[in-house]
């Protein structure tokens, strides 16, 4: 198991810090794939357009999540009798506990 995991990983390796062909030699370069990389406005570009879908994938959903539930939760507690907005504090009950109050 441990070879099918770590087999790719190190081949990867190996692969980056060489040029790569199919047939031929395969003379060493070091990081100057990495730094060719770094200098490809194609790469840049990936890497913004990742930058972009990661936070609309992620945070978008995570802000209409919260108001949905926010919205159902405002919904269920007039439903049931509850005040829109619970303040138990206000008797000086630290604890902040708003289940079951009749208010």
């Amino acid at each position: 198991m441990l070879l099918v995991i770590l087999f790719p990983w190190v081949f990867t390796i190996f692969m980056s810090l060489h040029d790569w062909k199919v047939t031929g030699d395969i003379p060493f370069v070091g990081l100057a794939n990495y730094a060719k990389m770094l200098r490809d406005g194609r790469f840049l570009w990936a890497i913004i357009r990742t930058i972009w879908f990661t936070a609309g994938t992620t945070i978008a959903p995570m802000v209409l999540g919260v108001w949905a539930a926010v919205c159902f939760g405002l919904g269920i507690q007039a439903a049931a009798g509850w005040p829109a907005r619970c303040s138990c504090c206000d008797d000086g009950d630290a604890g902040g506990n708003c289940a079951g109050l009749d208010r």
